[in-house]
């Protein structure tokens, strides 16, 4: 916590596997940390580690940048999970290609709203700027994602993350296993 001080988080969760993006949010939030826009935003990426290009790129990091993210590369316990959903302003999801996802039911049960490319559940799930944030999948589009949450209204951003929530609570870990395989 001392770390993030008064910073608007970022949260990444979940296993880091190749399909989740993490390399381009890595890319997109680079690029909003070097303009004054950036400076209160801090990136939590957390879970297990299965992605091998995501260590070397946090390692190249300017300081500068590195210092505004928290990089966890191992599996996260419940109480964990939780706590850093607590801290959480918003959870990033920039996969590249996706059925369903954990991440984003975890986040709405915190009242988190998700910024998530537009493609897959997301396009089902996320209703821009009501109950989330939609980008065009594209690392430009990312960062002009970042951009917004950056400069939102805390209040706005608390708003959208309790629509998530009310839009999501009827789903119950049985519904969103009958819907994902009913779907497949």
């Amino acid at each position: 916590l001392r770390k993030i001080g008064g910073r608007r988080v970022l949260l990444c969760l979940g296993m880091i596997r190749p399909y989740k993006g993490v390399p381009e949010l890595l890319t997109a939030f680079s690029e909003v940390i070097q303009n004054e826009e950036g400076s209160n935003l801090h990136l939590i990426i957390a879970g297990r580690l299965v992605d091998s290009q995501v260590s070397p790129l946090i390692k190249k990091l300017p300081e500068a940048i590195a210092e505004k993210i928290s990089y966890i590369p191992r599996e996260l316990t419940e109480a964990e999970l939780a706590g850093l959903s607590r801290i959480g302003n918003i959870s990033v999801t920039p996969y590249r290609n996706i059925l369903t996802s954990g991440s984003y039911y975890l986040s709405t049960s915190f009242a988190l709203p998700t910024l998530a490319p537009n493609l897959g559940m997301f396009s089902e799930m996320v209703i821009d700027d009501d109950n989330g944030f939609l980008y065009d999948g594209t690392i430009e589009g990312l960062v002009n994602g970042i951009r917004r949450i950056a400069g939102m209204d805390p209040y706005r951003l608390s708003l959208v993350g309790a629509r998530a929530l009310e839009i999501n609570s009827h789903l119950t870990p049985e519904a969103v296993s009958d819907r994902f395989f009913s779907a497949l």
